[in-house]
């Protein structure tokens, strides 16, 4: 127990000055440019810093940003998915959101055939039916119900959660989370996380969950 505590406020020190841990480091960057965003700290205190602002490579307004804020910020994000999808079931209606797409499609074709359907409409539905199946046929409940059973207490947990399991747990959720100024605007979900976040997805980015600009 007096390991973990240890563990707990750090991982490791040199010349007695504690090793600041940045859980969001190479998955935040600034939405402006694009840059990754380094964690840094001043008076013991941590933040994430444009690396364009540190390397002096562009003018970028991103500002720095407190840890603390913006990793409990994503948190609270991923936290609310998961809930949301325990709580709807989403994760065992898949097969049937496919199964629909699969049955408008084949419809589509009927009347395609009768020719009571353009050529352009039937492309849209081909398109429609074919972003489906990327989007769900790989998805598993079982698999999907377990992922949330072992995410839901850790980020319910995430004040008492090791530095280092911080880290983990945020990777087996996001590939990336953008920022601009104090507001988070996007986090690019993992494959294994995708399912979850299905009903958060936006039109605006390849696999977006849209944050609704969350002020820090």
């Amino acid at each position: 127990q007096e390991l973990r505590a240890t563990l707990g406020r750090h991982c490791r020190s040199k010349g007695g000055i504690t090793a600041q841990i940045y859980p969001l480091a190479g998955i935040l960057r600034c939405g402006y440019c694009g840059k990754p965003m380094r964690g840094t700290s001043s008076t013991g205190i941590r933040y994430y810093r444009d690396s364009s602002r540190v390397e002096k490579t562009c003018d970028c307004p991103q500002i720095s940003v407190r840890a603390e804020e913006i990793e409990g910020s994503v948190v609270k994000i991923l936290q609310e998915i998961v809930d949301y999808s325990i709580r709807c079931g989403d994760i065992r209606t898949s097969n049937d959101k496919l199964q629909k797409a699969e049955t408008r499609y084949e419809r589509a074709k009927e009347l395609y055939m009768q020719g009571e359907m353009t050529r352009e409409a039937i492309q849209s539905e081909k398109e429609r039916y074919e972003k489906a199946q990327n989007s769900l046929q790989f998805t598993n409940p079982n698999a999907i119900m377990a992922l949330c059973v072992e995410l839901q207490p850790a980020f319910e947990g995430w004040n008492g959660t090791l530095p280092i399991e911080r880290k983990k747990l945020l990777r087996t959720a996001i590939r990336a989370a953008y920022l601009r100024g104090n507001t988070l605007v996007g986090l690019k979900p993992t494959d294994a996380f995708m399912p979850l976040a299905q009903e958060k997805l936006c039109n605006c980015g390849e696999g977006g969950i849209r944050t609704r600009g969350r002020d820090l």
